[in-house]
């Protein structure tokens, strides 16, 4: 083993990173033991075996006939024209889907066949993954031959980046890689979720096609956790970009709710404490229908959406209902029928529902406030202060729930009927709840309150989300007395969530026997002191945000960008991230906002046709890469002029 080089490595980590030795156990003979596996097992074979050597994101361009005539005929049948009032209420991703069907036409003037989408390995790397460093041997040899724009080395161990420090010369290397452009990390990550983060924290489309490098002597920890890379989790990060239909019905449904001139959540100076019981819709919910009858009496109850009728029917006051969907007009959720049924007059629940929300939704409460959601596009234009947005509030109606509890500084939030699972296949939901349910429980998860139940994607997305919002909860409680503190407790039978408590729905209504009070004054004063979302600040933030204008300067930075002799890879990837990043000012966000979704997984169509040719077809690559950049230049001029349709349609048939 070449100790010089070694040496050379360590005066290098002293130098460029003076405290890492110092704050890091580092055991040479343990980083010495993986270099000597690596190359034992050898490192090259190994790598060779593996299966999974990329990263692939959700393939965008229709690959069989049947898809590409489906989203033709969609296509046909939604023509926007002069206005945007046929794409109202529609759910359709339509300016993608006439980009791709520009993009198969142009596949099939030549003779590629538009359903092949076999890309070969060692056809040009964009970027390199590394779990773990390995001997340094093969990571070296894989970024000398693939040459990708973005390195990113990611340990949970920091001897499996020791390890390399015999064969890698890492100022040598650092060197070339800032000659050359790219970008090079090594970062110790500490579960799947933060591996995730991480990697997506240096962009989006750079994922697609990774290379990905690991080694015999890799952490198995860390090998697990890569896993999530080829699973739902990594995939949603293209699925949940949105599309600019949505994005354009979300502008006018805020706009209709906010001429209502509702009350505007704000989130209080100071925690309100406050126990809270948040109620979901599974089948756990029914038994525990009674135990909540005499948890009402020293409990504020949170309604997370369908379990309302339940509640109501059995006699449990409901104190705020949580909403967040756009959609509950059309849904199976029908709260305005129900309150005529069970009364015929309004609900004495205060309703706490997004500005996207259906407005007429105002109607059926005495009492409601909005908030905003933080990745739609209204938060753009209307909002004006950081504590009116609830983070965390999807992709369920539970999730605002918790939200909003843990926004409000709740001193504690108990779930009961969070399922988001079912020990029983067949038993999805509560049997008393408003709506149905359409969701399959074909996946195993460790329970709450047994060892294991069924439950699928769409409720682990919830559980990861409330996993999140409860960590950072937790960090932002630190330093505080216990008192203070937040707890977190589940009670439901479902799936465990990580954060929560995990009580039995008895032990807990015995321990709060003796708090015999409702909740909390403070609660509502706070909600007494909530403004009113005012017609001249409505107009005031419309014309103060600019739209047209931020619109215009950022089709104008696009067109560029495409018309453009910058390189696909990796200029028009980097620079198309950066113009579509929505970290920023909001004052710059609405169009960013408004043709995200559209435009990233445009570029994502055309990066993974130009993988295909590059080991394929590699005559055609100058060519497509061309005539889809073309495209790209009129998709960016489509939208802009839709973009000025839907202004028109908000001023001139909204604000009258």
């Amino acid at each position: 083993m070449n100790e010089n080089l070694f040496q050379k490595n360590i005066k290098f980590l002293e130098e460029s990173n003076p405290e890492f030795l110092k704050t890091k156990e580092i055991d040479l003979e343990k980083a010495k033991k993986k270099a000597r596996k690596a190359k034992e097992s050898p490192e090259h074979e190994y790598w060779l075996k593996l299966e999974k050597k990329a990263v692939h994101l959700p393939c965008q361009i229709p690959r069989n006939d049947e898809s590409f005539e489906f989203i033709k005929k969609e296509v046909k049948k939604h023509k926007i024209e002069n206005s945007i009032e046929p794409i109202i209420n529609r759910q359709i991703d339509l300016t993608l889907w006439r980009f791709l069907i520009e993009i198969i036409e142009l596949i099939e003037q030549t003779d590629i066949d538009p359903n092949k989408t076999i890309t070969t390995m060692g056809s040009g790397g964009i970027g390199l993954i590394g779990f773990g460093t390995g001997s340094g041997e093969c990571l070296l040899s894989l970024i000398k031959g693939f040459q990708p724009y973005k390195i990113a080395l990611l340990v949970s161990d920091w001897h499996d980046y020791v390890s390399s420090f015999w064969e890698i010369d890492w100022d040598d290397l650092y060197q070339e890689c800032s000659k050359m452009g790219t970008d090079l990390s090594v970062t110790r990550v500490e579960n799947e979720w933060n591996l995730l983060a991480t990697l997506c924290s240096k962009g989006l489309l750079w994922l697609d096609h990774a290379y990905i490098f690991e080694s015999p002597s890799t952490d198995e920890k860390l090998l697990k956790w890569s896993d999530i890379l080829h699973r739902h989790e990594c995939s949603n990060l293209v699925h949940y970009l949105g599309y600019t239909v949505d994005e354009f019905n979300m502008m006018i449904q805020s706009t209709q709710t906010l001429l209502r001139q509702p009350k505007l959540f704000t989130k209080p100076s100071e925690k309100l404490g406050c126990d809270f019981i948040i109620c979901g819709s599974g089948p756990s919910l029914d038994k525990n229908i009674n135990r909540l009858k005499e948890l009402q009496k020293n409990h504020i109850i949170v309604c997370g959406g369908s379990s309302y009728k339940a509640l109501k029917d059995n006699g449990i006051r409901v104190d705020y209902l949580t909403l967040m969907e756009r959609d509950y007009d059309i849904g199976n959720d029908d709260y305005a029928g129900y309150n005529k049924e069970l009364s015929g007059s309004k609900s004495d629940t205060r309703l706490v529902m997004a500005d996207v929300c259906w407005h007429e939704m105002l109607d059926t409460f005495n009492e409601s406030c909005v908030f905003f959601r933080s990745a739609l596009t209204p938060l753009s234009i209307y909002s004006t202060n950081p504590g009116e947005v609830l983070g965390f509030e999807g992709p369920e109606a539970v999730n605002a729930a918790v939200s909003f509890c843990a926004t409000l500084g709740a001193a504690k939030i108990v779930l009961f009927g969070v399922d988001l699972g079912s020990k029983y296949q067949d038993e999805t939901r509560s049997k008393i709840v408003l709506g149905t349910s359409n969701r399959i429980f074909d996946q195993e998860g460790e329970g709450n309150l047994c060892d294991k139940v069924m439950t699928c994607s769409s409720m682990i997305n919830v559980q990861q989300v409330l996993e999140a919002l409860v960590k950072g909860k937790k960090k932002e409680d630190e330093g505080l007395k216990d008192t203070f503190k937040t707890r977190f407790i589940n009670c439901s039978d479902g799936l465990k969530i990580a954060g929560f408590e995990q009580v039995d729905p008895e032990k807990y209504e015995a321990s709060t026997i003796d708090n015999n009070t409702k909740g909390c004054l403070e609660i509502d004063e706070w909600w007494e002191s909530l403004q009113t979302y005012s017609h001249y600040k409505i107009r005031s933030q419309w014309k103060y945000r600019n739209a047209r204008g931020q619109t215009f300067k950022l089709c104008r930075e696009l067109e560029n960008l495409y018309q453009g002799e910058t390189s696909f890879y990796p200029d028009v990837l980097k620079e198309t991230e950066r113009l579509m990043d929505i970290e920023g000012s909001l004052e710059v966000q609405f169009p960013r906002r408004m043709m995200r979704g559209t435009i990233l997984k445009s570029v994502l169509a055309v990066s993974q046709q130009l993988q295909i040719l590059r080991g394929n077809k590699s005559k055609y690559v100058a060519w497509f890469g061309g005539k889809a950049r073309e495209r790209l230049c009129s998709l960016t001029r489509t939208l802009e002029e839709e973009i000025y349709l839907l202004l028109d349609y908000i001023e001139n048939t909204l604000f009258e």
